[in-house]
């Protein structure tokens, strides 16, 4: 009951646009949403272009509207459903990516870019949580930063990841100035591109709820 307990973004303007009185119907919307957003991550991590490791995808942008319309609470659980889908989608069946570049428990734990996986609950928690305390959604500016700190958050799960768990194993990553050129450098613009798409779309679908 604790999604119920508090209303996120989304469920507000779905609150205004039809009747969600009853704690089924708002756990139903919950579900339903929650189901969305893993498929749209689902989805989002096929568009990528290949650079070693970690490819590029549109799952960080979608990762942040996550956070944003959706808040911590739903956001949270949306991650762990995404997680779990593709924990279980490689059980059953192993030729279908639902991450990146594959699914299953082995590719969720040991995948080089698993770091930025683990990474996704944290930066919708931070930001979910702050633009929920300190209503940052408010003005573009303020979302903004929120999602560079989210950014931020997101980056540190990957590179620590990268720099405790994958280098000691590999040939291919031998410094830290190599860990930067495979897993921080070739990401920055992209991501500042897709921080700015996301706090506008944000701003535009969170001013229904006015």
């Amino acid at each position: 009951m604790l999604l119920a307990s508090k209303k996120s973004p989304i469920l507000e303007i779905l609150s205004s646009k039809a009747k969600l009185s009853s704690a089924t119907s708002v756990m139903s919307a919950n579900i339903i949403l929650i189901l969305v957003g893993s498929f749209l991550l689902a989805i989002s991590a096929q568009y990528k272009v290949p650079l070693g490791p970690v490819p590029i995808t549109l799952q960080s942008m979608v990762v942040m509207l996550i956070a944003t319309i959706y808040g911590w609470r739903l956001g949270t659980a949306t991650i762990i459903a995404y997680w779990t889908e593709g924990i279980l989608v490689g059980g059953l069946f192993s030729f279908l990516p639902w991450f990146a570049n594959g699914s299953g428990l082995t590719y969720f734990i040991g995948s080089p870019s698993a770091g930025f996986l683990w990474g996704f609950l944290p930066m919708v928690f931070v930001v979910g949580y702050l633009n929920e305390v300190f209503r940052l959604t408010e003005t573009v500016v303020k979302l903004f930063l929120s999602l560079i700190l989210g950014q931020g958050v997101l980056y540190t799960f990957g590179l620590a990841h990268a720099y405790f768990i994958v280098m000691p194993y590999v040939d291919w990553m031998n410094s830290k100035e190599e860990l930067f050129m495979i897993y921080l450098y070739p990401f920055i613009i992209g991501d500042l591109l897709k921080t700015m798409i996301a706090s506008l779309i944000s701003i535009y679908f969170l001013k229904k709820r006015t």
